[in-house]
């Protein structure tokens, strides 16, 4: 079997902090890109993956990015802005699930549960690539 692949997509490094003891603890690969042709390329190698995709200010280019990732692999949108009007939240949130996100998720990104929805998320993609 290949690695299992954690791909990142943001520009920060935050979500890649957050995730980095856990990948070590499990020998997963962490893959942090910031273009979406670079996400594809990763995507399109063998083996289980999961795509942690932060939507800082570009909210377009991420749902692009989320439609062309969503067949291939498990998807998270983490919303960067805190879009405090519930109808936005939702209206976003809708758009993601419509285009194939598995969760979307809205500030503060906590990093128990950043860690927590990519081990449930990895362990789904293992499981479906063995």
């Amino acid at each position: 079997m290949n690695s299992p692949k954690l791909i990142i997509v943001e520009r920060d490094g935050a979500l890649a902090g957050q995730v980095h003891e856990l990948a070590r603890e499990h020998r997963w690969l962490v893959r942090e890109c910031r273009q979406a042709d670079a996400c594809m390329t990763i995507l399109n190698e063998a083996g289980p993956a999961v795509l942690l995709l932060k939507a800082e200010k570009d909210l377009s280019g991420a749902l692009a990015l989320l439609t062309r990732a969503a067949e291939a692999c498990a998807v998270c949108l983490f919303c960067e802005e805190k879009h405090d009007n519930p109808a936005q939240r939702a209206l976003i949130a809708g758009m993601a699930y419509d285009l194939g996100a598995t969760a979307v998720i809205f500030p503060p990104h906590m990093p128990s549960m950043v860690e927590d929805l990519a081990a449930g998320l990895m362990a789904e993609a293992i499981e479906r690539d063995a």
